[in-house]
């Protein structure tokens, strides 16, 4: 999903690509939600060169990045999907380690990676929320242990297409919808799983405002 993110989706759309993974497998879909910068006219111009990579914009704005996800679901045939937020880059080994936790257990019904933030150097707020993502990460691999990790986080994550179809989608109501999705699978009996040696990086706010 992405608005208003000219200045930081080049670098998204690589690292999705660099994502090790057989291309006959592997579909991108860029999901723009009527950007009114020059977002989608990058997203165009970077997908002529990439045959594996769909561009589609929603037809009005959704308003928020669970209208975008929602969107995108209805393009997607393939058993698996994976979301990546604009801003967000996935290391290289993301998908080939994380996948394997969907043939350990046909309850599980998501995957989740840990979040580290790119732009860590500088002022208070920066290296106030490495710190934070770095124990988020470290609480929610503890939790994993006991069948509680409680939010799919948005940078990185990949669900059973067909569940969340069925199960879902996202509630574009919800202003943490990784975490209701989460919480409604886990309601129905599904298991959610967190792969610590899967690294996301993304970009946060350098302000207060």
């Amino acid at each position: 999903p992405v608005f208003n993110e000219g200045q930081a989706i080049s670098n998204t759309l690589q690292s999705v690509l660099d994502m090790e993974y057989p291309n006959r497998k592997k579909e991108i879909i860029v999901v723009d939600d009527c950007s009114t910068d020059n977002s989608y006219e990058i997203i165009k111009k970077f997908a002529k060169n990439h045959s594996n990579m769909r561009v589609v914009q929603t037809p009005k704005n959704t308003g928020n990045a669970a209208g975008s996800k929602n969107y995108g679901l209805t393009f997607v045939k393939t058993p698996l999907v994976a979301f990546v937020d604009s801003d967000s880059l996935p290391s290289k080994d993301s998908l080939v380690k994380m996948v394997g936790y969907f043939e350990e257990d046909e309850k599980v019904a998501a995957v989740t990676s840990r979040v580290l933030v790119k732009n860590d150097k500088g002022n208070f707020i920066k290296r106030f929320q490495a710190l934070d993502y770095f124990v988020i990460a470290w609480s929610r691999k503890i939790l994993d242990f006991i069948g509680c990790v409680y939010v799919t986080n948005g940078p990185l994550s990949i669900y059973k297409s067909e569940l969340i179809k069925r199960e879902g989608p996202f509630d574009k109501e919800n202003l943490t919808e990784d975490i209701e999705i989460t919480w409604n699978f886990l309601s129905k009996g599904y298991k959610t799983k967190m792969s610590y040696a899967t690294k996301v990086y993304t970009i946060v706010p350098e302000n207060f405002r």
